[in-house]
């Protein structure tokens, strides 16, 4: 489904966190079985799994990503103290920067999915605090 340029993009993008999830399988091609499927998935891992194994590279991939976003969200937004939550913000703008003059539907995706990197990357951290 991904191109091998678009893999590498993504992967450069996202780091070394971001090859585990590559390794499964999109189990379905149509877009809305995709999104449902996300959006049912249990937890915020799972989602995330979903998305990077699905993605078109496209426009499309914004909508699954604001779904992987709000479900990681529900795992540590709550708890951020202001500064932590300025610093996510922060954090998630920056995947606007890094190919703010680029256009089209590639970059949108890009953007959007390292946007739902971030609060996954926090979703992830929070669960290991709540361990300890």
């Amino acid at each position: 489904m991904l191109s091998r340029p678009l893999l590498g993009i993504c992967i450069w993008l996202m780091g070394p966190g971001a090859v585990p999830a590559l390794a499964m399988n999109c189990p379905t091609s149509e877009y809305d079985q995709v999104e449902q499927r996300v959006t049912d998935a249990l937890t915020c891992d799972a989602s995330m799994r979903l998305l990077m194994a699905c993605q078109l590279g496209s426009s499309g991939d914004v909508a699954l990503s604001l779904i992987v976003i709000k479900k990681c969200e529900g795992d540590f937004l709550v708890s951020l103290t202001d500064r932590a939550r300025r610093d996510y913000e922060r954090k998630v703008g920056t995947c606007g920067d890094k190919f703010a003059n680029e256009s089209g539907t590639l970059f949108q995706s890009i953007r959007a999915i390292c946007a739902a990197d971030v609060a996954h990357a926090y979703a992830i951290r929070a669960a290991k605090a709540k361990k300890q």
